[in-house]
């Protein structure tokens, strides 16, 4: 069964949805041998599979800005709304290339995608994949 991963890329502080074309086994023997993530670092689009570009609603501006100049709320009231975005859950949603996020998008259900996969993307040293509740798996089996 082919693996999908959340993806967090630092460099450009975006998050992925990466469906890698590979099952598990493939997947980790495939990113322990990669010795170096340099042709991913601008952009994974070059990882295998196919990757999907992800918004976290709750950290929406255009939401935020909303809050702040909405005259009829009270600064306590202001407050507290913020505090709630803050605090809540992220709720992402796909992104098309080129394409401004819709905050009307279906909210995706992360961890039923992905089964608890999750990936660190950046420099050699920091990059990794995790399978469900097991240990990171590093880049060329680098250890941290």
């Amino acid at each position: 069964m082919s693996v999908t991963i959340f993806l967090q890329e630092e460099y450009g502080y975006r998050h992925w949805l990466w469906e890698t074309g590979m099952d598990a086994d493939a997947l980790i023997v495939w990113w322990s041998k990669l010795p170096t993530v340099d042709k991913y670092f601008f952009d994974p689009r070059e990882l295998p599979g196919k990757l999907t570009s992800l918004y976290d609603l709750t950290e929406s501006p255009y939401e935020i800005e909303a809050i702040l100049t909405d005259s009829s709320l009270t600064d306590a009231e202001k407050e507290a709304k913020l505090t709630s975005i803050v605090e809540a859950p992220p709720r992402w949603i796909k992104v098309e290339d080129n394409q401004l996020p819709n905050p009307a998008a279906e909210v995706l259900d992360i961890p039923a995608l992905t089964g608890g996969w999750k990936a660190h993307i950046h420099m050699n040293d920091d990059s990794w994949i995790m399978p469900p509740k097991e240990e990171k798996v590093w880049l060329n089996h680098l250890e941290s």
